[in-house]
């Protein structure tokens, strides 16, 4: 997004000098040459906060729905006498696996029934791929 600067001013010394431009949205643009102060200039941090919201908006709703039926065998069966115990499990499982990744609960959606937890999905946004793939290496 385009936007008109509203202030500038120098940082560094000979060689290293940084003009550090404060644009009308807010954000700082910093660059080697100085723009006169009511010229417009191209905001990056805005286009990314644009694009961000986009992103979010077409993700999937992270709320999951409790459905009615049972466990796989592979899952530790739990006798839950009614819905609200469903739930209770089902949110249980959700905070260890967002502090396990190290994500929101809400980007985890788990499916539970009558006998325990059915299933699950975690939506994850590049950021959180490009954590947990920090310290892997290519080969």
């Amino acid at each position: 997004m385009i936007r008109i600067v509203s202030l500038a001013w120098k940082t560094g010394d000979y060689g290293t000098t940084v003009w550090h431009h404060k644009l009308g949205c807010g954000h700082v643009v910093s660059q080697k040459r100085r723009l006169p102060e009511g010229r417009d200039l191209d905001c990056t941090q805005c286009d990314e906060d644009v694009r961000a919201q986009k992103e979010l908006d077409s993700m999937p709703d992270p709320e999951a729905p409790v459905t009615d039926s049972h466990a796989p065998e592979a899952a530790p069966e739990v006798e839950l006498d009614d819905h609200a115990a469903a739930l209770e499990w089902a949110q249980m499982a959700r905070a260890v696996i967002a502090s396990t990744f190290r994500i929101d609960p809400e980007q985890i959606q788990i499916v539970a029934g009558d006998k325990g937890i059915e299933g699950g999905i975690i939506v994850l946004t590049p950021k959180d791929v490009n954590n947990l793939l920090k310290g892997l290496t290519r080969e």
